[in-house]
């Protein structure tokens, strides 16, 4: 049902035209036959007032402003009682603003415009009370029909002046002129490629195409370029007075071996080599260095000659690939000659240079003492000599076998001990079956026990024989005797160093007693010495009677330093201090010299982060201290103001001589350079990031617009008479008198003693203050109070958590649902996007000339593209497949087939090779096509890979179902899943309807509905249907089908069973109804309203 917005209503808004009473009906207003006047209906049927209305508007929770064939203004409510009978009427929610003399005077939207050439707009002319008289002070450069549409002629200015009764107003034209461009100015092709370049802004002016050289590329009268040989030229198009020139390289695929060198036999089998990147049709050119070594064929086939080295050249265009090969002699030998076996062992017998698939045959000349099978696996079987034969052709092979028996013996035939200590013995390679018998010939000397253990005695020798069934294994034993003495002597030590002293071969019984002549010079206890001071002086150890003496000299303290490791913190100093240095010169030096510097006196200074070492030298002796430099937390501001085209820097706290890397995630808002500049661009938000030392800091940065250069903020002014605040019953809340003022707002805006009052209902207030409000907008979704210099956005959903930025001016609500909004302000052409849920409001410096609210993401349209808004904020550039601000596919409007970017939140992945939709799509699902040059579409996924490995000659996006239909080569279309099953194919077509719906069609045209399953849900035979033919009202799914003329109205899920049907235009109204012809209302069971 379209819906009548009269201009002549004060609210520049767009309100649904539909609201519940208090009862759960619902209330519309119903066209009459003829089209032109309105009344109020229920969806019950019952209608509430006669057709005696021109226009409507709604106010939410209230009723209806309306305007009746008299041409006077009225508010009913709900039931249809006019309540509020005042000339003028504004209001959004619940109070209404009513006063008898117009709000504004007569206005343009725009006090100025700028046109090109040959384009045309309809003038917006605000507060009009009749039809206005519009005329042009320039026919040629601008002229404008009675209904305000200017046409722009050629470049210039003219000035528009609307006329109504005795007022006037006039708005500026500028009319630039067309500036065409081409689609590209740099084309990189491969020889044989092609690319077809179009003027863009052309207004479909005559293009003459030509080439500088077009025996490098040519193009065609239609812009079809051709490169055809290796090289560079210019392509020139000329239209009108313009003439305009693209870059055009040519260069040749790149050509390479499947193998750079290799290494063959003399005899062996020719080999191949391959090219890739070969064009078809491209002559090669095949040679060898050295036709004595290897011969080459025409189609790259090698034929190995003789011993050497020959390189194989390939060539193609204007390029010559490289084979190094190297040809050997083949030497058939056998890798051992020779080969020694203990019985038992084994091993395999190895050919050098043996060719591959070689027949060998192998033969033992004695077979009972060596065996070798097919394989020349050799087994020695027995002690002996023998000689092994392999056979390969008529070449013989010859080895020497050795095998000897395994060899018993005893672990150490001889050795040497001291009295007291003992000795482990075995005997190596036994049967480990058969019992050892240990014993020894002189027990006094050295005694054994049977497992081999041997005990020094005393002075002498002895032997010990391990008896294996008949068999004796001998070990001589030499017992030396045992001596005492210190196990250290002329002992030297430095003050506080200690160290142990013993008496070797002592008793391990033996009591030990230490003294030390003269204990301030050093003492012993227990075995440790421990020097006291500089001097000399002797120590005592006595054991078993016999006492031991030696010397001990302790020497000076060593030069140390206070510290080896300082830590440092950035910008600090320390002092290195040298201990026991006497007299002696000090120097000091370091050795990277960016981290620290040193002084002559030892002083150290922290540089950068990092770690270095200073040197010390002491007279003969060099000290090294280890330095480390560490930062104080470094920090930045969280948040930042700056005013459009201005410059400012963010200080970097606890900074110290530190190299800075500044990046701004958002340059077009506001640049920084090397040294930390930044500047402001325009209004919005940015990040800015230091990188210190490998490491983030960010700044919030917000750009607010110069207040000084933007055309001010509107302000209503104060009506103190003739103006009241009134409720849907028509009862008056507030009166203008000498004490309280209103605003004509669309919101109520009342002032009383010093305060600004904004009225949401009779029992909240949006705003008291003493800043001025200086006006108002609201709809069915939102709320918006401008002041001077910001402004307040409140969701209806969620009024009492309102939105604030810090910007003026001049808005109308662009675009709204529940929780977002676009604000645009013409007269300084910024935007102010909103989003509830995300808590963010950002102002978005830049033309708007529409925007949309979609799948939850907020999109603004201009003449230079597509944006998205992201969660920071900031407008993000689209121009193929979005699924929302952070994941969406980059197209590359340069070169055709990439390479494109695919973002996938913080992560980026390149594609290339491949042509991606040029228009701005919607992605419910998670896959998309892409177009193969010479191949056909193939589907990839949001990481930049492919999906599958199909190819179609026609596919469409995946959809909420995460299905897609495309045209397979055979002209069969399927619709498939995200793996490219198949779950539904015709040889007609499949199209899809909504929802979980595609229609099926048949042979004769007609169609049947399938659901995502593939299972038919519908079997009538169906002829078309609409974009919206799907809805979803109150919960059921209803479609719009057409079969032969007349309109069927299905209920989804109830079987698709047939609700209403007509042969007239019919539409489903979201709020609960069917409109026929906008003129028949019906409720959803088919029954007649009016």
């Amino acid at each position: 049902m379209k819906r009548i917005l009269a201009g002549l209503f004060v609210a520049a808004f767009a309100i649904s035209g539909c609201s519940s009473s208090k009862s759960e009906t619902v209330t519309f207003m119903a066209k009459n036959k003829a089209g032109n006047l309105y009344a109020l209906y229920n969806t019950k049927g019952k209608k509430l007032t006669d057709y005696d209305y021109k226009s409507y508007q709604e106010v939410k929770n209230a009723g209806y402003i309306v305007k009746n064939n008299k041409d006077q203004y009225r508010f009913i409510n709900y039931d249809g009682k006019e309540t509020i009978n005042n000339k003028y009427i504004s209001g959004t929610n619940t109070l209404l603003t009513t006063y008898n003399t117009p709000s504004t005077h007569l206005q343009f939207e725009k006090n100025e415009l700028t046109l090109e050439e040959l384009t045309s707009t309809t003038l917006n002319l605000q507060n009009a009370s009749s039809t206005p008289v519009y005329s042009s002070s320039n026919n040629k450069i601008v002229t404008v029909d009675q209904n305000g549409v200017v046409n722009a002629m050629k470049a210039g200015r003219a000035m528009i002046t609307a006329r109504v009764g005795d007022e006037s107003v006039d708005t500026v034209i500028t009319v630039t002129p067309i500036i065409p461009r081409l689609s590209t100015k740099h084309i990189k092709l491969n020889i044989g490629q092609t690319e077809d370049i179009a003027v863009l802004d052309n207004r479909d002016r005559e293009v003459k195409w030509s080439s500088a050289h077009d025996k490098i590329a040519s193009i065609d009268a239609n812009g079809h370029l051709t490169a055809l040989k290796k090289g560079t030229t210019t392509i020139k198009a000329q239209t009108g007075d313009n003439t305009l020139e693209a870059k055009v390289e040519v260069t040749e695929p790149t050509v390479s071996a499947d193998i750079k060198k290799t290494t063959v036999f003399q005899d062996d089998d020719p080999f191949k080599i391959t090219l890739n990147g070969v064009r078809e049709g491209e002559t090669v050119k095949w040679s060898s260095g050295n036709k004595k070594i290897a011969l080459v064929d025409q189609n790259g086939q090698v034929v190995p000659k003789k011993a050497g080295k020959v390189t194989i050249t390939a060539s193609v265009m204007s390029q010559k690939i490289h084979v190094l090969v190297t040809v050997k002699k083949r030497d058939l030998r056998l890798k051992k000659k020779n080969y020694d076996l203990t019985v038992g062992q084994e091993t395999n017998v190895e050919i050098k240079d043996l060719k591959a698939n070689s027949a060998v045959s192998y033969q033992s000349a004695n077979p009972d003492i060596v065996s070798i099978d097919e394989n020349g696996k050799l087994t020695a079987l027995k002690k002996g000599n023998t000689t092994i034969k392999a056979t390969i052709g008529k070449r013989k092979l010859k080895a020497q076998v050795h095998v000897s028996n395994v060899k018993v013996a005893i672990s150490q035939k001889e050795a040497s001990l001291i009295e007291l200590e003992t000795l482990q013995l075995t005997v190596r390679n036994s049967d480990p079956n058969s019992p050892i018998t240990w014993s020894s010939n002189k027990n006094d000397i050295a005694e054994v026990d049977q497992n081999g253990l041997v005990t020094a005695k005393k002075k002498g020798t002895a032997t010990i024989t391990a008896t294996i069934g008949n068999k004796k294994y001998q070990s001589k034993i030499t017992v030396k005797k045992r001596v005492l003495s210190l196990d250290k002597e002329n002992i030297v030590l430095m003050e506080d160093e200690q160290t142990k002293v013993g008496i070797r071969h002592v008793k391990k019984d033996a009591s030990v007693t230490y003294k030390s002549a003269d204990e301030k010079i050093a003492k012993i206890e227990n075995g440790i010495l421990t020097a006291i001071k500089s001097g000399k002086t002797k120590i005592s150890l006595t054991a078993e009677g016999k006492t031991f003496t030696t010397t001990v000299t302790v020497k000076d303290r060593p030069i140390t330093l206070d510290e080896k490791q300082k830590t440092l913190m950035l910008g600090k100093n320390s002092q290195i201090k040298v201990k026991n240095a006497g007299k002696r010169t000090l120097s000091f030096k370091t050795g990277k010299k960016d981290v620290i510097e040193v002084d002559e006196k030892g002083e150290v200074r922290a540089l950068n982060p990092g770690e270095d070492v200073v040197t010390i030298q002491a007279g003969d002796t060099t000290l090294k201290c280890k330095i480390i430099v560490k930062e104080e937390k470094l920090s930045v501001p969280a948040t930042m103001t700056m005013t459009k085209g201005a410059t400012g820097s963010i200080q970097v706290k606890n900074l110290v001589n530190q190299h800075i890397t500044w990046v701004s995630d958002d340059p077009e808002v506001a640049s920084v350079d090397e040294a930390g500049l930044i500047t402001a661009h325009k209004a919005g938000r940015a990040v800015i990031t230091a990188t210190i030392n490998k490491k983030n800091y960010q700044t919030k940065l917000t750009v607010k617009r110069d207040s000084n250069t933007l055309v001010k903020t509107k302000n209503v002014p104060l009506s103190y008479k003739q103006t009241a605040i009134i409720n849907a019953e028509g009862k008056t809340i507030y009166k203008a008198d000498k004490n309280v003022a209103l605003k004509k707002t669309d919101v109520p805006v009342l002032y009383e003693k010093g305060h600004y009052r904004v009225l949401y209902d009779t029992k909240k207030d949006l705003y008291n203050g003493k800043e001025e409000v200086m006006y108002t907008l609201g709809n069915q979704h939102v709320i918006v109070l401008v002041f001077n210099h910001k402004l307040q956005i409140f969701f209806i959903s969620q009024v009492n958590k309102p939105l604030t930025l810090d910007e003026g001016g001049n808005y109308q609500i662009m675009a709204s649902n529940d929780h977002q909004v676009v604000l645009y302000d013409a007269d300084n052409k910024a935007a102010i996007v909103a989003d509830g849920k995300k808590k963010m409001i950002s102002c978005v410096d830049q033309e708007v000339t529409k925007a949309s609210l979609s799948n939850n993401n907020i999109m603004l349209e201009n003449t230079s593209g597509t944006y998205l808004i992201n969660k920071k904020g900031q407008s993000v550039k689209i121009n193929s497949y979005y699924q929302d601000s952070e994941h969406y596919l980059v197209r590359d409007e340069q070169y055709v087939y990439g390479p494109h970017v695919v973002v996938n939140g913080q992560k980026r992945y390149k594609i290339k090779d491949v042509q991606l939709k040029p228009a701005v799509t919607y992605l419910a699902g998670q896959l998309y096509p892409v177009y193969v040059k010479d191949q056909g579409f193939v589907y990839y996924d949001m990481n930049g890979k492919k999906a599958f490995d199909k190819v179609f000659v026609e596919a469409e996006a995946f959809d909420q179902n995460a299905l897609a239909i495309a045209i397979k080569k055979n002209q069969e279309y399927v619709l498939i899943d995200e793996k490219g099953k198949a779950i539904l194919t015709s040889k007609q077509r499949i199209a899809y309807i909504g929802g979980d719906y595609y229609a099926y069609y048949k042979a004769d045209g007609s169609f049947t509905v399938y659901d995502s399953t593939g299972e038919e849900v519908l079997e009538d035979k169906c002829t078309d249907f609409t974009k919206d033919a799907l809805q979803r009202i109150d919960g059921v799914t209803y479609v719009i089908l057409n079969r032969n003329g007349r309109h069927y109205i299905y209920d989804a899920d109830d079987g698709f069973k047939v609700v209403f049907s007509t042969e007239e235009a019919v539409a489903l109204d979201a709020r609960g109804f069917i409109v026929v012809n906008e003129r028949k209302y019906y409720d959803l069971k088919g029954k007649a309203i009016n």
